[in-house]
């Protein structure tokens, strides 16, 4: 830790000091910072350029746990819970963290569901649409992209583009950007979590079954016309 400048060096409250103290282990929390450490001086230790996690005094500056703290302090300050993550790893803390800042800064606000408005299992794939705002932005958390900032919750409010999730075996996987022109959709984009592309065959294989999930659903919609039109006529005899 003396290679390391203090993550309290810039934070005089000491609110964001004693809930450090009380909700995060200290072995836990000297992990985290060692975990990033670790992680720096193995990047230094293969490139050539400058270093670019060190300060003036030579010492490296642990970027991921010292935001983390200051969004604390923050949150803090200004009166909000601060919840644990589901897992003490430096990168997820400070996803998590973020995330209750993006909530605090972001309204909650529903979005539509028009293609499926419940969960449509086909498999091991389940398809959904975002219910609101923040489960997009909780999903972005998940998956690591930026599906989650606002500019892509406005597109799907105005209908121009049509954001679906798709689980596999009950973990969060792909993401799929539909283009909404007039009455056709057309799929642009498929990603894979943290933005990976995706082969040929499993684009392929997301897409067909996308494609039984848009079946499976357009039936659905036919038998509830049929039933409704089936108590329309019990109605008048």
């Amino acid at each position: 830790l003396t290679n390391t400048r203090s993550v309290m060096a810039n934070y005089n409250n000491a609110k964001a000091a004693t809930y450090l103290r009380e909700n995060v282990p200290a072995a836990t929390f000297i992990r985290l910072l060692n975990d990033e450490y670790t992680e720096y001086v193995e990047v230094e230790k293969n490139s050539t350029s400058c270093p670019r996690h060190k300060d003036h005094n030579g010492r490296y500056v642990l970027q991921m746990v010292n935001d983390t703290v200051g969004m604390i302090h923050g949150l803090i300050a200004a009166g909000h819970e601060v919840t644990k993550p589901r897992r003490w790893r430096f990168r997820e803390w400070h996803d998590h963290i973020q995330g209750l800042q993006w909530k605090v800064h972001n309204k909650k606000e529903d979005l539509p569901q028009c293609l499926f408005p419940e969960p449509m299992k086909v498999d091991d794939y389940t398809f959904m649409q975002p219910l609101h705002t923040h489960m997009l932005a909780e999903w972005g958390k998940a998956v690591r992209n930026c599906v989650g900032s606002h500019g892509y919750a406005d597109r799907i409010k105005d209908y121009q583009s049509m954001i679906l999730l798709v689980m596999v075996n009950r973990e969060s996987r792909y993401t799929i950007q539909c283009e909404v022109q007039g009455d056709e959709m057309t799929v642009s984009q498929i990603a894979d979590v943290c933005n990976k592309s995706l082969s040929i065959d499993d684009r392929t294989e997301v897409e067909r079954k996308l494609g039984e999930a848009i079946t499976k659903r357009e039936q659905m919609l036919k038998d509830d016309q049929i039933e409704e039109q089936r108590r329309k006529l019990e109605s008048m005899l």
